[in-house]
């Protein structure tokens, strides 16, 4: 019976991450001011896609390159996701970020000379904890409307969570594995997890970044729409009686400023004396300020 070529799986795996990447920069591209995020998550696709094709080269090239290297950029492409989602959210946290990184990026280092099988634990711990991370931000997101997409992204990152939960307890177990190709079935699942992260993930990121713009869009057009609404213009020339000061109106009737601009606006008039008519109108009052 052929066993699963794991190798070759890596392979695909940075192959989908690579053109999840080209997507987010052709479609981000013309957004780069208004969705910079995008931009942080191609970076994060690209990583990854790095990070798993020098996986994939393991044994080929630098054991440096290929365990450390390779890792942190697998890192680096979980943190760069969790930065896009904040600053997606507008609440940007770098220095947690950072700070976690330079965390992870220690703990990989160290364990890195021990065995394998601890170092996929500790690998296993260091990326769970964005995966939660990610769903927490997406469920606590303040953001209405988007229900649909955000809950697409929390099942995405929650089986994520779930296979990195499983290669971590097997390897908490002792459950031995000489190297990162051995097809074991815990390892199996991880990479098509990994595979299939991409190829879902990154349109449903797409989807939420598409809602956002689609309830400003509605946002913009309610708020025009309310306004049109209150605001009537009285445009053009209006014949008015150079004496009465009446204006003629589309039927040839003449009728009062007031009434005039009552029945083509939504104006409405409240009635007062100006100081000059009050002092001839009432001249033995004061100052001749009256309002009626």
């Amino acid at each position: 019976m052929q066993t699963v070529d794991v190798r070759t799986l890596v392979l695909v795996a940075s192959v989908a991450a690579g053109a999840t990447a080209v997507l987010f920069l052709i479609i981000g591209r013309p957004q780069r001011r208004v969705a910079p995020e995008l931009s942080l998550w191609a970076a994060a696709f690209a990583s990854n896609a790095v990070g798993l094709t020098l996986i994939s080269l393991r044994g080929r090239i630098p054991a440096l390159v290929s365990f450390s290297v390779a890792n942190l950029m697998i890192l680096a492409a979980a943190q760069l996701l969790l930065v896009g989602l904040d600053r997606f959210a507008g609440r940007p946290r770098l220095r947690q970020h950072a700070a976690y990184f330079g965390a992870a990026t220690v703990a990989l280092l160290v364990a890195q000379r021990g065995a394998y099988e601890v170092f996929a634990g500790v690998l296993s711990v260091v990326l769970f904890v964005p995966a939660i991370a990610l769903c927490a931000r997406l469920v606590s997101m303040p953001r209405p409307g988007m229900r649909a997409e955000r809950a697409v992204l929390v099942a995405l990152f929650a089986l994520e969570a779930v296979l990195l939960a499983i290669r971590g307890i097997g390897a908490a177990l002792g459950h031995h594995q000489a190297t990162l190709f051995v097809p074991t079935p815990a390892t199996i699942l991880l990479y098509f997890g990994v595979i299939l992260a991409p190829m879902l993930v990154g349109p449903a990121l797409l989807a939420l970044v598409g809602r956002r713009e689609q309830l400003a869009k509605e946002q913009v057009i309610g708020e025009l729409t309310t306004a049109l609404a209150e605001v009537r213009t009285l445009r053009g020339l209006l014949p008015i009686c150079a004496g009465c000061k009446q204006i003629r109106d589309g039927d040839d009737t003449w009728t009062s400023v007031e009434a005039y601009v009552a029945r083509h606006s939504d104006a409405e008039f409240t009635h007062g004396i100006c100081p000059t008519c009050a002092a001839r109108l009432y001249p033995d009052d004061g100052d001749g300020d009256v309002a009626a």
